[in-house]
């Protein structure tokens, strides 16, 4: 269910909060289709609710223009009609500043079957009190 520290390390690039090269490739790459379970434990956070903050990194970075169809699905819950509660604290974060290239297809994106129904939802939800400032630019620009 978890990756090894010496995989993690692999997995990390030097400074130990950005996704190494490989696992940046993985993540883009439209072949991978599931995120396994020891992987999607190390893209959130310990208390598995959060991103990670070298997913966070990966999502604000502006190199990333595409995400793969395996991170969507880890990013959308798993009826694939709402978003996961991980991009959800992200995109209520006021830790987030800029939402990245690939975030912004990723809201955008009408190949991906809903996307915007779940992004609609999301923005609907009563107990989602404040948007987090890249949010509210990126709905705003």
């Amino acid at each position: 269910m978890f990756l090894s520290p010496c995989l993690t390390q692999f997995l990390l690039s030097k400074d130990s909060m950005l996704l190494s090269p490989c696992l940046t490739q993985f993540l883009l790459i439209k072949d991978s289709m599931f995120l396994s379970p020891c992987l999607t434990q190390f893209l959130l956070s310990k208390d598995s609710m959060l991103l990670s903050p070298c997913l966070t990194q990966f999502l604000l970075s502006k190199y990333s223009m595409l995400l793969s169809p395996c991170l969507i699905q880890f990013l959308l819950s798993k009826d694939s009609m709402f978003l996961s509660p991980c991009l959800t604290q992200f995109l209520l974060s006021r830790d987030s500043m800029l939402l990245s290239t690939c975030l912004i297809q990723f809201l955008l994106s009408k190949d991906s079957m809903f996307l915007s129904c779940c992004l609609t939802q999301f923005l609907l939800k009563k107990d989602s009190m404040f948007l987090s400032p890249c949010l509210t630019q990126f709905l705003l620009s």
